[in-house]
């Protein structure tokens, strides 16, 4: 599972704006994933895999057919969860409240995924690739941090690049 979640998470921060059915398929996926280890926490790892791709085809047919929406909800999971788990690294405890997050972050990421597209995808799959990354490490709170900020510069400067050499050839 750690090699899927590396492969994945390297995957989104190099090439995230570039193919975004792709990272919408990659992001959903470890959401199904995610949401079956909570709700069957018995279940094996291909069970698990099979959950994940599912839903991550769910989000590229999603990203093909229906950019629009696709763009808002890409937006809102990523923002979610980057907000719920920054929150946990930090060692804040919300208790009752542990959805709150995921909706304050959620809310927030869709209306910058709505906005400013090109800028906010980038930041979005650096920063979630660099922090799936990170997470698989084995690292501490702070170390786990560092990590991820790294490797969201690596993956911002990657894409940015590839973004501003794209339009430089239009």
């Amino acid at each position: 599972m750690s090699l899927i979640r590396i492969f994945l998470g390297l995957f989104l921060m190099a090439a995230g704006r570039k193919l975004f059915w792709l990272a919408v398929a990659a992001i959903g996926f470890v959401y199904g994933m995610s949401i079956a280890q909570n709700f069957l926490p018995q279940a094996s790892d291909v069970v698990l895999i099979v959950i994940g791709l599912i839903i991550g085809l769910i989000g590229a047919a999603l990203a093909t057919f229906l950019q629009g929406i696709a763009v808002w909800v890409v937006g809102f999971l990523a923002g979610g969860y980057l907000l719920f788990h920054g929150i946990t690294l930090l060692g804040i405890d919300t208790g009752q409240y542990f959805l709150l997050p995921w909706f304050i972050g959620g809310i927030l990421g869709a209306i910058l995924m709505g906005s400013l597209f090109d800028l906010a995808l980038i930041i979005f799959t650096s920063l979630f690739g660099g922090l799936l990354v990170a997470q698989q490490l084995g690292l501490g709170p702070e170390l786990t941090i560092v990590v991820t900020g790294v490797l969201f510069v690596l993956g911002f400067l990657m894409q940015s690049s590839q973004l501003h050499l794209l339009r430089k050839k239009r």
